[in-house]
């Protein structure tokens, strides 16, 4: 259970970090709340990759693509890597 909850936040982090990426890349309406982007910033990563296989591939959905999957695997592959540390300190 407390894995599961490190990679909920891991990936939340990381789309967070994409959102103010996507913030710099392409700045929002000027009526639109701050707190619908952070609301909607797990849905990030999809409707990125929406936008690329409708209108083509972009240089700035590629770099959010990548910091997404590069951080919350960096993450993810660290947290797993600890796991097994612990269960093999447990074992002997």
């Amino acid at each position: 259970m407390r894995t599961t909850l490190k990679l909920v936040l891991w990936y939340l982090l990381a789309c967070f970090a994409t959102m103010l990426l996507s913030i710099s890349f392409n700045p929002p309406h000027a009526h639109l709340p701050v707190l619908v982007l952070l609301a909607l910033s797990p849905l990030l990563p999809v409707l990125i990759t929406q936008s690329m296989i409708e209108h083509g591939v972009k240089f700035g959905d590629l770099i959010q693509l990548v910091v997404v999957f590069a951080l919350f695997g960096g993450l993810a592959y660290r947290t797993f890597r600890q796991l097994s540390e612990i269960k093999r300190e447990a074992s002997a």
